[in-house]
């Protein structure tokens, strides 16, 4: 008889914060179930961004290399892969918000018009990291048409990427 578990999911402000910087999911594979907690580092610069990048990241990181493995020490080994994978794309995420600053700003002194940032946007945490780093306006063309080519349905992958891009900058 197959186990079968119900996962509920809940993550609280607490009483410091006036916004929860974690995230929390829970991903099903084929054969297995994996249940996601990520800290955002409460007050950190863009604490909600890091954990929210983590939580996408290491699903990804696993899906890739998860399938077939058939050890504890190897399954743990590509957790921890994973899991370091996402560490170093959120601090390179991190240092390049930073360069991101001062290009905006340099930007923003010479124009007469809104600063709006489209490379590298791909993913909503992207386009709201590029808004907290000043951008007044994120592109996102590319992606769009990505969408449009990768699903059956182009018009609902548009409608869906557009609405989880606007969740993510409001």
């Amino acid at each position: 008889m197959a186990l079968t578990l119900n996962i509920g999911k809940c993550t609280l402000l607490g009483n410091y914060r006036e916004n929860n910087e974690d995230s929390i999911d829970v991903k099903q594979f084929p054969d297995m179930t994996v249940c996601l907690v990520a800290d955002g580092m409460g007050g950190q610069a863009a604490g909600e961004v890091a954990s929210k990048r983590a939580i996408e990241i290491i699903p990804r990181e696993l899906k890739k290399h998860i399938s077939g493995v058939v050890g504890n020490e190897e399954t743990k080994s590509i957790i921890r892969r994973s899991i370091l994978q996402a560490n170093e794309e959120i601090i390179a995420m991190a240092a390049l918000d930073r360069e991101l600053v001062a290009m905006l700003a340099r930007a923003r002194a010479h124009a007469e018009v809104p600063v709006a940032l489209g490379f590298g946007i791909g993913d909503p945490a992207q386009a709201a990291a590029a808004a907290d780093a000043g951008a007044e306006g994120v592109i996102i063309g590319t992606r769009l048409v990505r969408a449009a080519g990768q699903e059956p349905d182009p018009v609902s992958a548009v409608a869906g990427l557009v609405r989880s891009f606007a969740a993510a900058l409001h």
